[in-house]
């Protein structure tokens, strides 16, 4: 038994064990009328063979819940000192996500980003997960694949047995207070009903943000990074996947070496 401990922490602290993807995959199979999304990241690159798949997850899920509403908030920037390389990949991603989510889900999806004030891009380090007001995750685990499998990070968990409007109080309130925050908002303005929040969202971006979020910061389109930069920049941490350094730094050649340099130095 202790044999067998001492090899599962190993594996862990060597590979990670995905915690964050792992609870949040299974909440969403479980969703049964709304997934709030708050990222810096997101993408629809499956990991770990595909045993990690959070967008294939929802649209998987709506075919069993048709009317399950998917609400996305993703700021136009991540951190400023954030390699441009990763920015590019990062943003070229969040693109590819909302278009499988689109071509999937039409109008059940609606992506909004949030601004700093007039003219200045909102920067995020966090990542939250609500579905159903029932669970939410929330860290610095990211939402695309190094961040569900290769980076470092730490989140938490939030359930509550108190129940208000049929909904665990205490996620209900903070998921309000969290879209109140990305809204600028008084938290009582903010629609209780997730379906009436979808909606909302999308008169808000036709209005063209009304000085709350920008629209058309991310559009939904294929991405055009190429194979080798997404396995460089956005790099699969399950086992057996980018885990051999030798073989990946020897890999390195051209421009995908100089622009490892560059972030490097």
């Amino acid at each position: 038994a202790l044999a067998t401990a001492m090899d599962a922490m190993i594996a862990k602290t060597d590979d990670g064990a995905a915690q964050f993807a792992t609870s949040a995959q299974a909440a969403i199979n479980r969703a049964e009328d709304f997934v709030y999304i708050q990222t810096p990241a997101i993408d629809p690159h499956t990991a770990g063979s595909g045993t990690i798949d959070l967008i294939g997850a929802i649209k998987t899920r709506w075919a069993q819940r048709p009317d399950l509403a998917v609400i996305l908030c993703v700021p136009e920037a991540w951190l400023p000192d954030t390699t441009a390389k990763v920015e590019e990949v990062r943003k070229a991603r969040v693109g590819a996500a909302l278009k499988s989510l689109k071509d999937t889900g039409g109008d059940r999806v609606v992506l909004f980003s949030p601004i700093a004030g007039s003219g200045r891009k909102l920067h995020m380090a966090t990542s939250l997960v609500v579905v159903d007001d029932a669970l939410l995750l929330l860290g610095s685990t990211h939402l695309w694949r190094r961040g569900l499998t290769f980076d470092s990070s730490l989140a938490g968990a939030l359930f509550d047995e108190r129940v208000m409007a049929g909904r665990p109080a205490s996620v209900r309130a903070a998921r309000l207070q969290f879209m109140a925050t990305m809204l600028g908002l008084p938290v009582g303005l903010i629609p209780d009903d997730p379906q009436d929040c979808l909606e909302g969202l999308a008169q808000l971006i036709a209005g063209y943000g009304m000085g709350r979020i920008k629209p058309g910061a991310y559009t939904a389109k294929e991405d055009p990074t190429s194979s080798a930069d997404l396995s460089i920049w956005n790099p699969d941490g399950r086992p057996g996947v980018t885990s051999d350094w030798f073989l990946f730094f020897a890999a390195l050649t051209g421009g995908a070496a100089t622009d490892v340099n560059d972030a490097i130095r």
